[in-house]
């Protein structure tokens, strides 16, 4: 460890100057058995007359996890809510364990069901999608320029419903 410079200057010159260590940088010792390599420094310039300390870290971190985000809109879609309904119930909680215990396990198995499910939702509506884009890229190069038949104009009017419904759904689950 160095003696880091003095945090406060008065901004006075002479004998009237003044410069302390009045900030500090204090560190756990158990994040400091945990990092890899880091160092610290006292700043210099800006218009406050305290300087800042700077703290660089470098070490083999993992990422840090991230909440889930549950997505409201993924109970209105049926094979959602069948399939947590079907976890619940093949899955009930052992009364010999702790209650909590056994609630927050079913809980964990249902966030990584549910992050499975929309990865698998999203995998099917883009295959669906392009499916759909095929199909009527199809029905307009059939046509050229000519008139649309009856059949045609009703196939052309629900693959583009449907396109609007998956359409729909994917902008929701990235609200």
């Amino acid at each position: 460890m160095q003696k880091l410079l003095p945090t406060w200057r008065n901004r006075r010159v002479g004998d009237a100057a003044l410069a302390r260590r009045l900030d500090r940088f204090i560190m756990k010792d158990t994040l400091l058995q945990r990092l890899h390599h880091y160092k610290k420094w006292v700043g210099t310039g800006g218009i406050s007359d305290h300087s800042p300390i700077y703290l660089e870290i470098q070490g083999p971190f993992k990422k840090p996890k991230a909440p889930f985000k549950f997505n409201h809109t993924w109970l209105k879609d049926p094979a959602y809510v069948k399939m947590i309904s079907e976890y619940w119930v093949n899955h009930p909680i052992n009364d010999t364990e702790s209650f909590a215990k056994g609630f927050c396990r079913n809980l964990a198995e249902i966030k990584h069901l549910s992050i499975k499910w929309a990865k698998d939702k999203q995998a099917r509506d883009t295959s669906h999608l392009i499916i759909i884009e095929s199909e009527l890229s199809a029905l307009t190069d059939e046509r050229g320029l000519g008139f649309i038949s009856a059949a045609d104009k009703s196939r052309l009017i629900e693959l583009e419903n449907q396109k609007a419904s998956i359409l729909k759904s994917v902008k929701n689950l990235c609200d």
